[in-house]
């Protein structure tokens, strides 16, 4: 009786969750770039690239513009953009690049702004010491200033482009922490297929092969209640549990339970909203 109440609870409120299925919608505004150094190229290149990862995601649908209110709208301002040439004693140059992008993210619906960060990236540097174990290990008798180079112990920008093009790609795994870290994915928890005693072993949540996540991610299990105070309604997320995907189902997950067993099948049976978020989730 306390399955098929719970059931009903989600099958009553399925309709107000199928924006799960639905993408949201996102438009990315052209980036701007004030550090007076950049190329117009690399800017567009970053604004692909902030694209792509969205795209990625499985979970969004980049649009032009939005008109009816609804989703996100992005801005991106290159605060920052510096290269630093080295001169080394054997009469070579090489360049590290760094960028700072300033992301900011609104809320169309509320007109709020709901993230703004700033994430860098410059040219990957490796040392001396690393690269003395690496050219010992190659056998390389000649000069390990020279060697370095060729088994990646030294920065080998040669170019200015050369070093962009380095912090770009560390550039390209901030932008996919920011929307982790900003747009987590959520999905409510349907059902528990398997119980232990008063524990529940492993459950099953709405969403998909579609929603972009793979087998053995991690989902944190939190109560989403509303609250009264002040006369404001307030919406408060409390983390019971955690899960790990195991296999899709149509258009369900299994998830094994790793944590929190006990109140997940306690809360569950008395009709409580249960949501599945990834880790890095706000």
């Amino acid at each position: 009786m306390k399955h098929l109440l719970s059931l009903i609870i989600v099958v009553c409120t399925f309709i107000s969750l199928q924006a799960q299925f639905e993408k949201t919608p996102i438009a990315i505004e052209a980036f701007a770039e004030t550090s007076g150094m950049m190329e117009e190229t690399y800017l567009l290149q970053m604004q692909e690239m902030v694209v792509s990862a969205f795209v990625n995601t499985k979970r969004f649908e980049v649009v032009e513009g939005i008109d009816d209110a609804t989703g996100y709208a992005m801005t991106g301002n290159v605060i920052a953009y510096t290269v630093k040439e080295n001169y080394n004693e054997d009469g070579t140059t090489t360049y590290e690049a760094e960028i700072k992008l300033t992301l900011k993210v609104k809320d169309l619906e509320t007109g709020q702004i709901t993230a703004t960060e700033t994430i860098s990236s410059k040219t990957a540097k490796k040392y001396a010491n690393n690269a003395l174990k690496l050219v010992d290990k190659a056998g390389l008798n000649a000069d390990i200033t020279d060697k370095a180079s060729q088994v990646g112990g030294f920065v080998t920008a040669e170019t200015e482009e050369e070093a962009l093009a380095e912090s770009l790609k560390g550039l390209n795994k901030a932008i996919d922490k920011f929307i982790v870290k900003n747009f987590p994915f959520k999905a409510l928890v349907a059902d528990i297929t398997t119980t232990r005693g008063a524990e529940a072993v492993s459950i099953l949540i709405l969403t998909g092969p579609d929603s972009g996540l793979k087998k053995g991610d991690k989902l944190t299990v939190v109560e989403v209640t509303k609250m009264e105070v002040g006369g404001k309604s307030y919406t408060r997320r409390k983390e019971i549990g955690e899960v790990r995907l195991d296999k899709f189902e149509g258009d369900f997950s299994e998830c094994v339970v790793r944590k929190g067993g006990r109140d997940i099948q306690t809360k569950f049976e008395k009709g409580a909203k249960l949501v599945c978020m990834t880790d890095s989730g706000k």
